[in-house]
């Protein structure tokens, strides 16, 4: 997992690019990058999967997103979602953490 300030410290401007170059450092790995309010995007081998994020209507608390977003992602995996739900339902969730102060009450939402 990694961040677009991360990419962006490395020089990248946009996930694909970024998850092409970093392929290099662990080939055989899912590679994914989270792009804040442009959603989430990963590499599997040649695969190139992304998502876009929602538009939230207001945004209280960022605190956390990307943390929230992984454990989202991980927790469809070890559901046997596929990786596209997961990459799904890890933006949702980190949509519907922005859109309150803190964490109380976040709870992931099945994938419909």
């Amino acid at each position: 997992f990694f961040s677009r300030p991360f990419a962006r410290g490395r020089g990248f401007e946009e996930p694909e690019s970024f998850l092409r170059a970093a392929r290099e450092w662990a080939p055989q790995a899912i590679l994914v990058v989270t792009w804040g309010d442009q959603g989430a995007s990963l590499l599997i081998g040649d695969r190139f999967i992304s998502e876009a994020a929602h538009p939230v209507s207001k945004v209280l608390d960022t605190i956390g997103a990307g943390d929230t977003f992984i454990a989202g992602f991980i927790h469809e995996r070890v559901s046997g979602r596929t990786l596209e739900e997961a990459l799904v339902q890890g933006c949702r969730l980190a949509e519907r953490k922005i859109a309150r102060d803190g964490f109380d009450g976040l709870v992931a939402e099945p994938v419909v």
